[in-house]
């Protein structure tokens, strides 16, 4: 196995090589009246709606486990939501780093083979705790927490022997290291781990949460074992600590917090006084099942959009790193994506906590933007020469494109690579990720809101935003900042009505395709405007060089005169009455 193969999360085998998986799990803890003895809590999951049919629960005995956990003496690792251990025993003896991503139940899991010396961490891993933490972070490194568990597993099989979920009865107990932080005690308690097999999927989860809650259980308020050990001693929410932001929301919040919460109880005791007066025009709901339906909220579909960017990011960071096609502007565009969405969604997440990342995404774009921007410029004035008529093109006008572009980029490429390896980088996924996995404070008062109204409200607002904008932007001329901030506005109006879709559906779908071709005009009109300087910059190189700079004078006027037509265009694809089109079809 490679190192960086990818490796099923039940394989049978003793790993003994580097690999990395996904795992995803959810935790479990006895609730108050279910039975201690192993699994009598858990009801035959083979007769639970959403098992698959011939599906058995196997047991295989007890296995124990001895894991040693690291971190930085201020816990930074765990602040990042990541943690690093070397475990023996079970079937997959290592040393282990979990990272997050944009699920709070989904982590990457990089394993490397165990070393004879127990404080020897691999070098893989202490790369990545640089890259996740800074430079120095792997000297800093040192054991916080000794766990020992005695595993009881279980495996849900499918008919034709393939894991759908590994079901394990754990009984824990932690001791602190000599290094661990001040104030840790021992801790002991019982969990269940379940964990999604190759065979199986979300629902298969949602399925077996139903039987266990039916059952008694209740999910773990801890993320990892790691964060429960450490008790009191965990960090607090990585999106505030990434930026020494204070963990208690400002007095403002603190009030509209307050008022919200007054308001919300008001509106419930008068809908409760009306239910009560009205008798009821349906039966009460037969099954558990139907009871305990969730109802999904403002913040739930906007941090479902955040998570999304931010697993993009993920995804792509190795991609920009080894300079792959479309890399870099598929991470400018999530990046400007989690922009909008913080400003268009202000008053669900809150601005002191998303405005310090809002800021530094901004700073990063721009670094990648130097790249995506020589790339389009170049490709464009190709085709504008490939347009031109023999007699016209005079000199080496394609080979000083592609040198120009050749330069741009190798300079481009350092900017990147030195941006992602930088701090700023670091600080920003681990506050997204933190963001995303635990909002806290982060979240304001109409995160807990209907999300059709709040949702319609800020995709009204944008809309607005931009309409107001456009109109300024009718009679603009080519170099007018007015066709700037009308593009801008449209982007940030489109990535709202996006995030919009899953509640809104047609109406914010329609809103997505009106924006789209005004951002088609205005982005033409953009690109233009960045061709031009660069055909400048051509011309006075081929005049210093001693080569003719008629082409690029030939090219400079025809982009000029295409621009001119922006504003007409505009008008085209956004009249004057689009505005009312779109929002009186919103709720």
């Amino acid at each position: 196995m490679g190192e960086d193969a990818i490796t099923p999360r039940n394989a049978a085998a003793t790993l003994t090589t580097a690999g990395t998986e996904l795992e995803t799990e959810r935790k479990y803890e006895p609730g108050p009246d279910s039975a201690d003895d192993s699994f009598n809590a858990v009801p035959d999951l083979a007769a639970v709606p959403g098992i698959p049919d011939g599906a058995a629960l196997r047991g295989s005995g007890r296995i124990a486990l001895n894991a040693l956990y690291f971190d930085t003496p201020d816990l930074r690792l765990s602040a990042a939501g990541a943690t690093l251990r070397r475990r023996t025993g079970g079937d997959d003896p290592g040393w282990h780093l979990k990272t997050p991503t944009s699920d709070p139940a989904r982590r990457t899991v990089r394993i490397e083979p165990l070393t004879t010396r127990v404080l020897d961490i691999p070098q893989p891993l202490l790369d990545e705790v640089a890259q996740l933490l800074g430079p120095d972070a792997p000297q800093a490194l040192v054991p916080v927490v000794r766990m020992r568990t005695a595993r009881s597993p279980r495996r849900l099989t499918a008919a034709d022997g393939r894991v759908l979920a590994e079901i394990d009865r754990d009984r824990v107990t932690t001791h602190p290291t000599e290094t661990s932080p001040s104030g840790l005690v021992p801790a002991a308690w019982t969990e269940i781990e379940v964990e999604l097999g190759e065979a199986g999927d979300t629902k298969l989860l949602d399925a077996i949460d139903d039987a266990f809650v039916a059952a008694g259980l209740r999910r773990s308020a801890a993320p990892s074992k790691l964060r429960r050990a450490l008790g009191t001693s965990a960090p607090s929410v990585p999106a505030q600590r990434a930026y020494g932001a204070v963990a208690a929301p400002s007095e403002a919040v603190k009030a509209k917090q307050k008022a919200a919460k007054a308001a919300k109880k008001a509106d419930r005791a008068a809908r409760a006084g009306k239910a009560a007066a009205e008798p009821s025009a349906k039966p009460a709901a037969k099954s558990a099942k139907a009871g305990r339906k969730v109802r999904r909220t403002t913040g739930d579909i906007v941090l479902g959009y955040v998570g999304k960017q931010v697993e993009t990011l993920h995804t792509l960071e190795p991609a920009v790193r080894a300079d792959s096609h479309d890399a870099v502007h598929r991470m400018r565009v999530a990046m400007r994506r989690l922009r909008s969405a913080f400003r268009s969604h202000e008053n669900v997440l809150d601005p002191e906590i998303t405005g310090p990342i809002g800021d530094d995404l901004r700073r990063l774009a721009t670094v990648l933007g130097r790249d995506r921007d020589q790339e389009v410029r170049a490709a464009h004035l190709l085709a504008l020469v490939d347009e031109l008529d023999d007699a016209s093109v005079v000199g080496p006008v394609r080979a000083t494109v592609a040198s120009w572009s050749a330069e741009e980029h190798a300079a481009a490429r350092k900017g990147i690579l030195k941006a992602l390896d930088g701090r700023r980088w670091r600080r920003v996924r681990t506050a997204l990720d933190g963001l995303v996995a635990e909002p806290g404070a982060g979240l304001r008062p109409l995160a807990g809101s209907a999300p059709r109204p709040a949702l319609a409200a800020a995709l009204r607002a944008d809309l607005e935003r931009f309409d107001r904008r456009a109109r300024a932007a009718r009679h603009a001329d080519v170099s007018d900042p007015a066709l700037h901030a009308a593009r801008k506005a449209a982007k940030r109006a489109r990535y709202c009505a996006e995030s919009a879709v899953p509640v809104l559906g047609r109406e914010a779908e329609r809103a997505v395709a009106r924006l789209t071709e005004v951002q088609d005009v205005l982005g033409a009109h953009q690109d233009r405007a960045l061709t031009r300087e660069t055909l400048r910059v051509l011309a006075a190189r081929a005049q210093a060089e001693g080569d003719s700079a008629f082409t690029y004078g030939v090219l400079f006027e025809r982009e000029s005169s295409a621009s001119a037509e922006t504003a007409s265009a505009l008008a085209s694809v956004w009249p004057k009455d689009r505005l009312a089109s779109l929002l009186k079809r919103l709720p």
